[in-house]
């Protein structure tokens, strides 16, 4: 299941994140696995898995 981006709590990860982290971007990843999002989102709430990535960060090092 998915959240939409268009509503107040999106509004609100990204202004935070914006401001404790200049120069970032927040956009929408798909992460392969299982989340008790769904669980809420069945129940009609908006639930996002959330963390911070950086494409400066090889794959390698981030999972050592």
């Amino acid at each position: 299941t998915a959240s939409s981006l268009d509503n107040p709590l999106w509004d609100s990860i990204t202004k935070v994140t914006e401001a404790m982290v200049p120069g970032t971007r927040t956009m929408p990843f798909l992460l392969v696995g299982a989340t008790d999002a769904r669980f809420f989102r069945r129940a009609g709430s908006i639930a996002y898995g959330y963390g911070l990535f950086s494409e400066r960060i090889p794959f390698a090092q981030f999972m050592s």
